[in-house]
């Protein structure tokens, strides 16, 4: 590296000043030969000076020459963009190809030094201290600085910053803002790292101590300060700050800045001197200043820092850090939150960036800070970033949450890991030889002292020594609050003698405890203000006061503690059972074998207990046992021990029977026998159908509760709302579910802007998008790395979240017996039904759409022929079963109605409301049979209220609820500010609950059940030739299922299911989004948004007749098409208008959206400037969700290209006038690149440029959208086209795409609903045997218990995704009949019969699927083969030429008009 280079502090201090380099070296050696001995001696002599700078100029000479051409022609072209002041140019130059040499040529060495490349810039000073800048940054991000690079890198920096500080005047110099942001941040770090180096005495040489002891202010503090505070101070950056939130004018704030402030280099090096002095006190331990020195910088999206990531990243980091050493924990985490949630939506953009890892690094030790905190101070804040950071580090955060000593060593690791690195002001003495030998080798004590800590010097040790000691001073606080919540009022002396503890010490602890509680945070939601400012606050929900002795409880979420206590340890117990049911039974060893059992015949001594009439048997005396004791004994061995058995009976045995595990089984089983089977008689094992299950074996049915929500419970829902229902007995929790609950946005920040550019950018973000098309054509590869400034920070995005808990209890005892539940898809509803106590309780639920309420009923019968009263009913609702849910306000509306009236967020958020009306049929009509009671709270905290049905005043009761929010999509326009604020949802949910509140049960469900079956199964079913399973449960079902071999009945099942799911969540306000309507807890994987995946939720809408399209297309008109204008979804418009030819609907909706998508994209079709072919392409693109950013993507490409011939077919339709936009439609149309390319390998491109990998299994099939669920490959015709490749080696390239896609397991993903992709791309190839193999692949490895799509199934608890759900019928019949569109409606249609009919599959029907062009299709098949099609037409057709094809073979061909019938019986 530097080695070449001498010591500006040593050889150059010989230099004579006068001595022209350039002169002596061109002299010298020029003469070829010497004429004669004079003229030899009259050669000047040489000083050794002179010979070293030539020596030296030869050696850059030679390194010169090393350097490729094309190195060269990148620093030419670099330094002229500096002299131009081209911001664009140079920042390309910074941000790519410097980077792309980098790794091309000096991955794993230096760049040229500065003098060597000196001629090629003409010798410019600023540009070659600009280049030493990268240079040094180059040499300690790859390689190991040595001291000469260590000093000669200050000296630079200090050049650098006297010419921007010490010129006349501000200099002329325009840099990107990223540059200048890491200046700063090099400049620190490798002040840091020199601080680092240099404090680390024993490893220095002899050399290494004479130069630093002479090296004076090298890097000093005080030099680093100096700089940012000059900065700073130079730029008047702090009175700009504040002028510009006083809102003066720019003529104004140019006044008080001066003409430093206003250049925009000075401006940026000031701010950007904000955060580095944040991170240079924090490296120096002054956490208070830190924050001080940022007094007038906001903290939020829209400061300049978010600018630039890496800034971004830095200033919250270190920001968190400082409120966690000033022991601030709420304000650390919610620093830390927003910063993350940042980091995962903006990660796209960033991953081929040079910052990225670093970035990355950052985030994982937030993470582990984050996890710090929220083990001191427990928050709800945000579960995505507490369940990521609980992945990461949740053995650590286990640990700490416990409190006690062992706690202290993961604080300790995490600490280490993810604190900054320190350093220390002072550097050894260095100049004090005599000092630094006592450092070096301190002397023994002699007076038999302990020898100083060699850790006692190092700032990371010191800080983390302080900080362990406030966390060991709140260790004991986790145990005592554990206690503490057990209870409302306890006396001390008892509390102490639980903790083994004398009185005065537990008072002491209880002190400290509250005083840990106790915090300074800013107000939430307040930007303004200094960091340092905030109120004192309460982080615990537990409160106490002692009074004479006695310590007084309280709990600021009302309910949680017994109702969170019972629901986790039923579920705890019925796990348990669950176990001990599908444990093997232990075998006897040979020893223990009883004489009766040894002479059994084979076999019979594996199915059969040990005798016991009299006999003496291995584990105990010849007494006889009564019958519970035989039925347990098949668990038991002669010397079985206790730890033999799983981790869940030593729970039992030890927690719940006292028992210690040590014992052996035969001393204590029998004691507990009939106790054990009373906890195992909670749940029986049913072995048949429960009554009422449909015969027809349309749904889901088990003989056990529901534990695990995405596993087990079981979905119901009208669209407007939506409930999970576990199947409980004498406790029944109901999860709730509104359409529009939703945290973030605009309701909980008010400068939340979507990620909308503001009007004002509008320019720069135009010239912003043509510098970077610019690039990518010009780029040799034909991409970039980030187009992270064409975003915007959206703010807190929020989550689809659930609503809370509907809770019923029953007040009964008794053994359980004959339990069952399902879920029956022939009627839309929900049933559990169980016998207790010789009464048989039935409850069903149901979600109905015409009442727009959900409601549970329940009643009873009995053996003996009558409806036994019904004991006492209670109904509460709790949302402490919802993680992050704040507790609501819940009232007693009047007598019989509850009211839960909140906000999704503690302090703000969207507003919501349930009304839950309670109804009996009295046995007396003069009996009051129910009633709502208020409980009186704590002063501060929300009210809570109950209803209760009376003991013996009826034999059934019902309760109805309706729910909705404040959001509405019509508000979200700028008239509304798009605050998507609706009106207050009282008096509408008055009005609904009031009707549905009054009506019968047997009418709410006859309304239901008829309107359920006209929306699902009236029009359309499926047969698969499948036997219903009445015998098996269906998880039973689930798990036995294997690949290839398929189970028919399952496969007909999740066909219906996800018709069921659709229709259940499809028919409200919004459209079905991640998750259908079915949301679990606050906060729900990818924000259980509508991204790119909802159009998969309804590729099977209009073919399997389900009319739920319309809130998707007003969800679309209101909120998605007029900002963002995604070609994908006009696929449903342009389909639902297909299929239906509802011109009415087209004129009003579908061809507006249909025409304003096309317009946008009419404008972003642009020339292709990289290959120069004429064409017209998009630029910039990625194919979704993968990394390269680029042009001519094939997924664009052929969507747009659809998107133009919808908009022609539509056109005579629509109405529309305007022949100009359809000629301007017709004509880019026919230049536009068609996203159809076949690549060296034979594949189809994914991009236009040939970069696919064959190794590539990405989950996405984005390039062969145009095969399914699009038609550009599938109905691809080189004449309509344009290209020159027939259909066969088009779909040859896209079936060997296929195959190199692999089978939906990869290392990016392993969800369900990539290979349901899949199994729908086969299917449209018309191979049978592969679309199967991928469809049973699908369900045996992503389908759960409940036949949920899982995205992690193995998981203990996992992530639901419907798009699976959803995919499934749409992939299934795309085997079974395909009509695929067409370019133009005077190309015929072709519908093909059984394209990919599996051999598993070999007779079965279909009724009433649906084709384009309104057409009806009854198909039945037997022993593989077609026996019968039927196609009737609309009455609204237009005539439309259809050719029928099975086999490839054309058996009819019919023109469609109003009505028509065609049957087709010969094939």
């Amino acid at each position: 590296m530097a080695q070449q280079r001498m010591a500006l502090w040593a050889a150059e201090a010989d230099i004579e000043e006068d001595v022209d380099l350039h002169l002596a070296l061109g002299n010298y050696g020029q003469t070829g030969h010497f004429e004669d001995g004079e003229a030899h001696i009259q050669q000047p002599q040489i000083d050794e000076a002179t010979l070293m700078a030539m020596q030296q100029h030869m050696a850059q000479q030679a390194a010169f020459s090393q350097i490729p051409d094309v190195v060269k022609g990148f620093i030419v072209h670099f330094h002229q963009a500096v002299l131009d002041n081209n911001l664009a140019e140079i920042t390309v130059a910074y941000e790519s190809g410097w980077n792309k040499y980098t790794e091309k040529f000096y991955s794993k060495t230096e760049w040229p030094e500065a003098e060597v490349i000196a001629p090629l810039v003409n010798d410019d000073p600023i540009f070659l201290i600009l280049y030493r800048e990268l240079y040094y940054r180059h040499v300690y991000s790859r390689l190991q600085p040595n001291i000469d690079d260590r000093f000669h890198s200050y000296e630079n920096s200090c050049e650098l910053f006297n010419y921007l500080l010490n010129s006349e005047g501000p200099v002329q110099l325009e840099l990107p803002e990223q540059w200048l942001w890491d200046i700063i941040d090099e400049f620190i770090y490798q002040f840091q790292v020199f601080c680092t180096w240099r404090s680390k005495v024993k490893s220095k040489t002899e050399d290494e101590i004479i130069m630093l002891a002479e090296g004076g202010p090298v890097w000093s503090s005080y030099s680093v300060l100096n700089v940012l505070y000059s900065l700073i101070q130079k730029s008047r950056i702090n009175e700009h700050i504040v002028a510009t939130q006083e809102g003066k004018s720019s003529e104004e704030i140019a006044e008080i800045v001066g003409e430093y402030g206003q250049r925009p280099l000075y401006r940026n090096l000031g701010y950007f001197s904000l955060i580095g002095l944040l991170r240079v006190h924090v490296l120096l331990g002054d956490f208070t200043l830190a924050l001080k020195v940022m007094e007038h910088v906001e903290l939020n999206q829209k400061s300049p820092f978010t600018r630039v990531t890496a800034c971004h990243v830095a200033t919250y980091y270190y920001v968190g850090f400082c409120y966690i050493m000033l022991r601030r924990y709420p304000d650390a985490i919610r620093t830390f939150v927003n910063v993350l949630n940042f980091i995962m939506r903006m990660r796209q953009y960033h991953t081929r960036s040079y910052q990225y890892d670093q970035i990355s690094k950052t985030a994982d030790r937030m993470y582990a800070l984050f996890a710090v905190c929220n083990a001191l101070s427990p928050s709800r804040l945000d579960d995505n970033v507490a369940n990521i950071s609980k992945e990461r580090y949740g053995e650590q955060f286990a640990k700490m949450a416990r409190g006690g000593e062992e706690s202290l060593a993961a604080f300790e690791e995490l600490f280490l890991y993810a604190c900054p690195k320190f350093i220390t002001a002072n550097p050894p003495p260095y100049d004090d030889p005599s000092a630094l030998s006592l450092l070096v080798a301190p002397p023994s004590p002699t007076d038999g002292s302990e020898q100083p800590s060699t850790t006692s010097t190092d700032p990371t040790h010191r800080h983390l020594s302080l900080f362990l000691a406030d966390v060991a001073a709140q260790a004991p606080v986790p145990t005592l609050r554990s206690f503490l919540r057990l209870y409302t009022s306890l006396g001390a002396a008892k509390l102490a003698n639980f903790l083994d503890a004398d009185e005065e010490e537990i008072v002491q602890e209880m002190m400290l405890m509250k005083q840990a509680s106790k915090s300074v945070s800013r107000v939430p939601g307040s930007d303004k203000g200094s960091l340092l400012d905030g109120e004192t606050i309460t982080t615990s929900d537990l409160n106490f006061v002692i009074a004479e002795n006695m310590v007084h409880i309280t709990e600021s979420t009302i309910g949680r503690r017994y109702a969170g206590w019972f629901i986790k340890n039923t579920e705890r117990t019925a796990r348990i059972y669950d176990d001990l049911k599908n444990m093997p039974l232990p075998q006897p060893s040979k020893n223990a074998v009883t004489p009766a059992v040894a002479s059994a015949p084979a076999g019979e001594a594996q199915t059969k207990g040990p005798r016991t009439g009299g006999q003496k048997v291995a584990w105990g005396g010849a007494k006889p046992l009564s019958d519970l004791s035989r039925r347990l004994k098949p668990f038991l061995t002669a010397t079985m021990k206790l730890e033999l058995l799983p981790s869940t009976v030593h729970y039992i045995i030890w927690d719940f029977f006292g028992i210690p595990y040590y014992l052996s089984v035969c001393e204590t089983i029998e004691m507990w026998a009939t106790r054990l089977l009373a906890l195992a008689q909670l749940v029986t094992l049913s072995v048949s159908a429960p009554p009422g299950f449909p015969s027809s074996g349309n749904g889901l049915w088990f003989n056990t509760s529901a534990t695990v929500w995405a596993k087990e419970w079981l979905p119901i829902g009208n669209g407007y709302l939506a409930a999970m229902v576990p199947g409980g007995t004498a406790y029944e929790a109901t999860q709730l579910n509104l359409e529009s609950l939703w945290s973030g946005g605009p309701f909980s920040d008010s400068s939340y802007n979507g990620g909308n550019k503001l009007a004002v950018e509008q320019s720069s973000t135009a010239q912003i998008m043509d510098d970077i098309r610019k690039d990518i054509f010009q780029s040799p590869t034909g991409d970039i790395n980030s187009i992270g400034q064409l975003g915007t920070d959206a703010g807190a995005y929020g989550s689809y979240a659930g609503a809370g808990y509907l809770v019923q209890g029953i007040n009964t005892t008794g053994t359980i017996s004959n339990y069952g539940r399902y879920l029956d898809m022939d009627q839309g509803i929900a049933r559990t039904t169980w016998t207790q106590s010789g009464t048989t309780f039935v409850r069903t639920t149901i979600c109905s759409h015409p009442t727009e309420a959900c409601t549970q009923h329940i009643t009873t019968t009995s053996s003996w022929g009558f409806s036994p009263l019904l004991p006492q009913l209670s109904y509460t609702f709790s949302s402490a079963q919802e993680s992050g849910l704040p507790a609501p306000n819940i009232t007693c509306l009047d007598s019989n109605t509850l009211r839960i009236r909140g906000t999704i967020e503690p302090t703000s958020g969207m507003i919501y409301e349930i009304l839950a009306r309670l109804q009996t049929t009295p046995t007396k009509s003069s009996a009051q049979t129910t009633q709502c009671i208020q409980f009186p709270v704590p002063f501060g905290t929300p009210s809570n209220a109950t209803l209760q049905v009376k003991a013996g005043t009826t034999r059934e009761a019902w309760i109805s609820w309706v729910g909705d929010t404040e959001y509405s999509m019509d508000a979200g326009n700028a008239a509304s500010g798009f605050t998507f604020r609706g009106p207050d949802p009282h008096s509408a949910l008055l009005n609904l609950i009031s009707a549905v509140g009054s009506a019968p049960f047997s009418s709410i469900l006859s309304q239901h059940v008829a309107d359920y079956k006209a929306a699902l199964t009236d029009k359309f079913s499926l047969s698969l030739g499948q036997t219903p399973r009445l015998d098996v449960p269906t998880n039973v079902v689930k798990s036995a299922y294997t690949i290839d071999t398929g189970d028919t009945y399952l496969e007909w099942l999740l066909f219906n299911y996800g018709r069921y799911m659709l229709v259940s969540s499809g028919r409200g306000v919004l459209p079905a989004n991640l998750q259908g309507k079915w949301a679990n807890g606050y906060a729900n994987a990818w924000s259980a948004d509508s991204n790119i995946n909802i159009q998969m939720n309804y590729w099977a809408a209009e073919m399997t007749n389900l009319d739920v399209t319309l809130p998707l297309f007003d969800y679309f008109e209101k909120t998605w098409a007029p900002r963002e204008a995604n070609v994908w979804m006009m696929l449903h418009v342009w389909d639902h208008f297909d299929y239906t030819n509802d011109v009415a609907w087209w004129k009003a909706q579908g061809y507006p959206l249909i025409k304003g998508v096309a317009s946008f994209h009419l404008d972003k079709l642009i020339p292709d400037l990289h290959f120069n072919d004429s064409t017209l392409v998009v630029s910039p693109c990625n194919s979704p969700e993968q990394t390269p950013i680029t042009f001519g993507c094939a997924h664009a490409q052929q969507l747009i290209w659809q998107l133009f011939n919808a908009v022609e077919k539509g056109f005579a339709a629509s109405g529309d006038t305007d022949t100009a936009f359809l000629a301007e439609v017709k004509a880019k149309r026919d230049k536009m690149d068609k996203g159809i390319h076949i690549g060296s390998w034979g594949q189809l491109q994914e991009w236009k440029v040939d970069r696919d990998s064959p190794s590539d299994t990405h989950r996405h099939l984005s390039h062969l959208i145009g095969l399914y669920p699009g038609y550009a490959v599938a109905a691809y015709d080189s004449s309509v086209q344009g290209l020159a490749a027939s259909k066969k080696q088009v779909i040859d390239a896209a079936t060997t795409s296929l195959i190199h896609r692999g089978n939906g397991t990869g290392p990016d993903a392993d969800s369900g609903w990539e290979k349901a992709w899949r199994a729908a791309a086969w299917a449209q190839l018309g191979n049978a045997d592969e679309f199967y193999h991928e469809l049973s692949y699908a369900i045996n490895r992503n389908f759960g218990p409940s036949l949920f799509s899982l995205y992690n199934p193995a998981d203990p608890d996992p992530i639901f995704q419907i798009d699976a759900n959803l995919a499934y019928p749409a992939a299934l019949l795309n085997a079974l009949i395909q009509a695929p569109d067409v370019a133009s409606v005077s190309t015929p249609l072709t519908v093909t019969l059984l394209p990919a009919l599996p051999k598993q599959w070999p007779s079965g029907s279909i009724k009433g699927a649906r084709v384009r062009g309104g057409l009806t299709v009854d198909l039945q098949w037997k022993n593989g083969i077609p026996v019968s099609a039927a196609f009737k037409t609309d009455a609204n057709v237009v005539a439309r030429n259809v050719q029928v094809v099975y086999e490839g073979k054309s058996v009819t061909s019919f023109t469609t008009s109003s009505r028509l019938t065609t049957s087709i019986s010969s094939f």
